[in-house]
Order: C-alpha cells, then sequence, then structure tokens
C-alpha cells in the first residue's frame, strides 16, 4: 500500500445469511515493533547461561531501508515480517544463538556483518551493506526453531568473527500467519577445558 492513497473496503453477509444486521469496524495505523529494522536491533547480552526472552514479530515489516542494502538470505524463504537483533562478539570470539518456539514454531534466522565504516540508521551521507555471513531454517522433530552455533559456523565465516564486532541476527517466520511470538537467548560459547593440548 502507498501512503496516501484511497483503500475502499466491502463489507458483506456470507452464506445467504440474512441481510440485515449490524457489525462494528475500525481502521487504524499498525505499530511495527522497535526491532523491526537493523537501526533498532535489540543489543543482546552474551552470558554463559541461556535465559530465554520472549519476542514478537506483529505488524514486523520486511526490511527495507534505503540507502542501506541487506543482502538477501540464503535460506528460509522470503523475510516479510522479520525482526532485528545485535550481538556484540565476546571474548571468546564465538556465541549461540538459540530460539524456541512461542506461537510460531516454524523460523529462520541469518547473521550479518556490516560493512566498514557503514551505518545500519542510514544518517546523510554513506550508507552500509549488511552481508550476510550465515543462515539457517533447520528443524527437527523435537526443536522446531533454528539454531545456528558460531563455533560450528566460523570456518565457513570470512574472515573469523571478531571480539568487539557487532553481528546482525535477523529472524523471521516461514510460514503464516506472520504475527506470532517465539523465545530466544545469545550465550557466549565456551570452549572445553581439552580443547587444546595444554589441557
Amino acid at each position: 500500500l502507498t501512503g496516501g492513497s484511497t483503500v475502499y473496503i466491502r463489507v458483506w453477509p456470507q452464506n445467504n445469511i440474512s441481510q440485515m444486521g449490524t457489525f462494528n469496524i475500525c481502521a487504524f495505523e499498525p505499530v511495527p515493533p522497535q526491532n523491526d529494522n537493523p537501526c533498532g536491533a535489540f543489543n543482546m547480552p552474551t552470558p554463559l547461561t541461556c535465559t530465554p526472552g520472549l519476542y514478537s514479530t506483529q505488524f514486523a515489516t520486511s526490511t527495507n531501508l534505503p540507502p542501506l542494502v541487506v543482502g538477501a538470505p540464503t535460506c528460509g524463504g522470503a523475510p516479510n515480517a522479520d525482526v532485528w537483533f545485535a550481538v556484540t562478539v565476546p571474548a571468546s570470539g564465538a556465541f549461540t544463538v538459540n530460539t524456541f518456539p512461542g506461537t510460531h514454531t516454524n523460523m529462520a534466522m541469518a547473521w550479518y556483518r556490516l560493512s566498514v565504516g557503514g551505518s545500519v540508521c542510514n544518517p546523510p551521507g554513506f550508507a552500509g551493506t549488511l552481508t550476510q555471513i550465515a543462515c539457517n531454517d533447520n528443524q527437527t522433530a523435537t526443536n522446531f526453531m533454528p539454531r545456528i552455533n558460531s563455533q560450528t559456523i566460523t570456518p565457513a565465516i570470512a574472515p573469523p568473527l571478531v571480539p568487539g564486532e557487532t553481528i546482525y541476527v535477523r529472524v523471521w517466520p516461514q510460514a503464516a500467519p506472520l504475527n506470532g511470538t517465539f523465545e530466544l537467548c545469545v550465550t557466549e560459547s565456551q570452549p572445553p577445558p581439552n580443547d587444546n593440548p595444554c589441557g
């Protein structure tokens, strides 16, 4: 829909029921969630244990913030109701994002890296580019939500994750209804004691 245009709404009784009667109708402008785009991404802590928080895609829109360039995800279909999170890579250089079902049970997740010197909030001047570095839409019988562990995907990320840099996490439902809830947590990935010969 285009702002300022007129949309005509037609209402009628179904299945040849009585033509007489009353009903209520209202129209309102839906307010997208705060993290509807990368500029409003929720900054997520990276503790050692997972404590999921509840999040919503209610009234979320597809990200379109020119001149910011956002790479299309390589999994999970069209991100028509995506929401965003920002994670500062912890000292270990690895973190895990876990998602859990709410009313949504089929979602996808992609990780993005911002171009050097770029911005996700589109100030005057140079705007940034968000380049996908990982994508996951896997499901199992017991876990309906994608999980991406940076320890397992780091070898595929070039260059590898750097402590202190910000990674943008995009999450979206793969099927209708687009409005719904899910849980998410981010944890710092700690290697086991015998991760190297010293241990």
